[in-house]
C-alpha cells in the first residue's frame, strides 16, 4: 500500500513538472475605463485627443476631433456614464501598448485613494490653450457611473491632486506614455 501511494505521488509530481508553467490567474477589474490623458481644446475649433488604459490592459489612443463629445452631465463633479464614455472612445483608436495585469491591478489599487485627494487651488495660467489632464474613473456598481478623478491638469486652468497615490498614477502615465512615444495628445 505505502509502495501504490509512493508510486501514485510520483507520478503527480512527474507529470506536474512536465506541465507547463501557470502563471498566475488574471485579476478581473469590473469597470471597463481605467485611466485617461487627454487634450481637450475649442479654442479655434475643436480638439479632443488622447489616449486610455482600459481594464485589460490595453492602451488605446484616440482623436475625437472630428465632432463634438460633449455629455449632458459634463461638469464638476464629473459623473459618466458607460455609454457616455463608449462615445468618447468610439473615435478612430489605435492599440499602441499592453500593461501587464501585476501593473494594471497595482495603478487600479490607487484609484480609490487618489479619489480622495486634496485638490491644489486652481490658477488661471493661459487663454486659448485648452486643457491637458489626466484623470483616472471611479466606478460606482450601485449607479452604473464612472466618476472622474482629476490626477492633474495644464493649460487654461492648472490644478493638481496631490495625494501620493495621484502623483503616482500621474508619473506612471507619462511614463507609459513616453515608452511609446505619445504624450496623450
Amino acid at each position: 500500500m505505502r509502495l501504490l501511494l509512493l508510486s501514485a505521488l510520483s507520478a503527480i509530481a512527474c507529470s506536474d513538472s512536465k506541465s507547463p508553467e501557470m502563471s498566475p490567474p488574471k485579476v478581473e477589474i469590473e469597470q471597463l475605463y481605467l485611466f485617461d490623458v487627454y487634450l481637450l481644446n475649442s479654442a479655434w475649433g475643436y480638439v479632443l485627443k488622447g489616449t486610455y488604459v482600459d481594464n485589460q490592459g490595453n492602451v488605446v489612443s484616440y482623436d475625437h476631433s472630428f465632432e463634438r463629445w460633449t455629455p449632458g452631465m459634463y461638469r464638476p463633479p464629473i459623473s459618466l456614464t458607460l455609454e457616455e464614455l463608449n462615445e468618447k472612445y468610439i473615435a478612430p483608436t489605435d492599440t499602441i501598448a499592453h500593461v501587464d495585469n501585476k501593473t494594471l491591478i497595482d495603478m487600479f489599487d490607487l484609484i480609490e485613494e487618489a479619489s480622495l485627494g486634496e485638490l491644489s487651488e486652481g490658477q488661471q495660467t493661459g487663454f486659448d490653450m485648452g486643457q491637458f489632464s489626466h484623470v483616472c474613473y471611479r466606478y460606482d456598481s450601485d449607479t452604473n457611473r464612472y466618476a472622474e478623478v482629476l490626477l492633474s491638469t495644464t493649460g487654461n486652468f492648472t490644478q493638481t491632486n496631490l495625494s501620493d497615490a495621484a502623483i503616482e498614477l500621474r508619473d506612471w502615465l507619462d511614463s507609459l506614455l513616453a515608452d511609446v512615444g505619445d504624450k496623450g495628445e
